[in-house]
Parts: structure tokens; C-alpha cells; sequence
């Protein structure tokens, strides 16, 4: 997704770990403890309360990797214990320029406008063993697309888009 603010702006708000509670649905009651910070090796706690789920799913996070200066910035939060067999989320902030038509009745021309490029990769496998697959094919994997959908259009509205 790309945000037209300069990426100090976006990588400063973006690496705040208690703007998850922020962009995630509310059916998910996040919790963060209070020394949560994204700097190499930090490691916190993280829940969350689905409403679907009766007890609270409990995460210990480490922040694995921090490159935050320059034009080309990131974070890794690794799952040190949790719900998955693995979690890998990647967080890439870049500074770059979007191009866009603009159309207002008259010929289009095109525009270019400097910004922050934000970027998720995710590497997951479920808990499960042998029904990991089920699990990521039948519930997980629409989850996960769902959340991300709906942290897009949060993060968007927050830096005054759509």
C-alpha cells in the first residue's frame, strides 16, 4: 500500500506496536503489555480475545531484525510462542513515488507524488501437525486475508485516505 507522507511519518507511527490494537478488528481485542517496543530483541506479549473463541490466544513476540534508517526500512516480528507453528511477519516501509491518472472530464495526464510504501510478507504454518493444511485452507488463510484487508483500509483512513 502506498502512503503519501514522507517515511519518517509513516515508519514513525508504523513501528508504535501499540497501534496494532489500533488497525485490528474489534472482534479481535488486542492486548499488547506495556513494554512493547519495536527495537531489536524486544521481546512482548500479545493477545488477543476473538469473540469466537472463548478463551484469549496468548503470543510472546521477538523482534528479530530492525533496519530503520534510510530510504528502505524494516522490522521482523518472529513468534516465540503462540497459536503457529511459525510466524513471520515482515514490515517494509520505502520511499518512493506513486503514479496515478487523474480525470476530471478532461484528457487524463498522469502525476507523480512522493511517499512511503508499506509492505507485510507473512510467513505462517498453523498448529495442527497432519491437519495444519486443513486448518490453513478451511479457516486460517481467510482469516489472515480478512485482518490484512481490514489493517489496509484503518491505516488508510488513518493517514487521511478514502
Amino acid at each position: 500500500m502506498w502512503i503519501p507522507r514522507p517515511i519518517d511519518e509513516v515508519w514513525k507511527w508504523g513501528t508504535n506496536p501499540h497501534n496494532l490494537a489500533e488497525i485490528s478488528p474489534p472482534l479481535f481485542g488486542v492486548n499488547l503489555s506495556p513494554e512493547a517496543r519495536t527495537e531489536k530483541g524486544a521481546q512482548f506479549d500479545i493477545s488477543f480475545s476473538l469473540k469466537s473463541i472463548p478463551l484469549p490466544i496468548k503470543w510472546r513476540v521477538k523482534i528479530s531484525e530492525v533496519i530503520s534508517e534510510g530510504p528502505k526500512r524494516l522490522f521482523i516480528d518472529e513468534m516465540v510462542s503462540g497459536p503457529f507453528s511459525l510466524w513471520r511477519h515482515e514490515h517494509r516501509f520505502e520511499s518512493g513515488i506513486s503514479e496515478f491518472q487523474v480525470a476530471d472530464g478532461n484528457p487524463s495526464i498522469k502525476a507523480k507524488e512522493p511517499g512511503t510504501w508499506i509492505k507485510d510478507h507473512v510467513e505462517y504454518i498453523p498448529l495442527g501437525g497432519v491437519f495444519s493444511d486443513l486448518a490453513n485452507e478451511t479457516f486460517v488463510k481467510k482469516q489472515l486475508e480478512n485482518l490484512f484487508t481490514y489493517r489496509r483500509n484503518k491505516i488508510n483512513k488513518i493517514f487521511g485516505l478514502k
